[in-house]
């Protein structure tokens, strides 16, 4: 029997994409486990769509990254005795103990260094500060793409990385019930989901849906759902005052589910 730790730290975030991936994996792992064991770190408590999970949870007394990457997550990863640890959301402590166990890192983008003013100068500086020790330190580091791992080759020249990479596209979260829809939606919409913030670019989805209503005299309802995130500036009020737009904040799963087989 195999031993696996999954770092799930970072998970008791509002929902947003990497916390989807990181939560979905774990859940997908230890349903497929075939008698190996899992055990989740987390902080403080297990995230709220892992309580249920069948495995052992570590719960940290901490909820800061700077905290649980710098003090609790090395003493921990020393401690555990595994076969392998995975990283599904930040990287891997830039400084880890002898014992610990072989460490899988995900990397989603490089956005940070690529594209430096779509990401808060707090990401900018936490990524630049731990990515390289963390890459050079990994037994494995996954990636979502091609073009991410293009990126890491060219940013980071660390000797031996390109044998470590592999790229695992993201699969497809289990199914949610949907629940009905917002009221006064009917189907056939354009849906448009994410966070609000620089990276996503609202202002060009508005100026393309301007466009397209301009060209066709009218155009299907755009429904935007995502919380707002951060440097939105006027994006909010824009997308507010956009006529034809609704935009809905953060739905819940159900929801989410009702939209996405009714968008049209």
């Amino acid at each position: 029997m195999a031993r696996f730790a999954i770092d799930v730290t970072a998970c008791w975030r509002p929902r947003v994409g990497m916390v989807t991936v990181a939560t979905e994996l774990a859940r997908a792992l230890v349903a497929d486990r075939d008698g190996d064991a899992y055990t989740l770190l987390c902080s403080r408590e297990r995230p709220p769509s892992l309580r249920e999970l069948d495995c052992e949870a570590v719960l940290a007394p901490y909820r800061h990254e700077l905290a649980l990457k710098l003090r609790w997550l090395p003493t921990i990863e020393s401690q555990l005795g595994g076969d392998a640890i995975l990283y599904p959301y930040w990287p891997s402590p830039p400084m880890r103990r002898a014992g610990a166990p072989p460490a899988a890192v995900f990397v989603y983008d490089l956005a940070f260094k690529l594209r430096p003013a779509e990401v808060p100068w707090q990401q900018r500086a936490y990524m630049g500060s731990i990515l390289a020790p963390s890459l050079r330190q990994a037994a494995a580091v996954l990636v979502i793409s091609q073009k991410t791992r293009q990126d890491l080759l060219d940013c980071y020249p660390i000797p031996g990385l390109d044998r470590k990479l592999a790229v695992v596209p993201l699969g497809v979260s289990r199914a949610v019930e949907a629940g009905p829809l917002p009221a006064a939606l009917e189907p056939g919409f354009i849906l448009a989901v994410g966070t609000v913030e620089p990276r996503k670019n609202y202002p060009r989805l508005l100026a393309a849906y301007r466009r397209l209503r301009e060209r066709k005299g009218g155009a299907p309802p755009l429904v935007i759902a995502g919380r707002p995130g951060w440097a939105y500036g006027d994006t909010l009020n824009r997308i507010r005052a956009e006529p034809g737009v609704r935009y809905l904040g953060h739905v819940d799963d159900r929801t989410l589910s009702a939209l996405y087989e009714a968008a049209g």
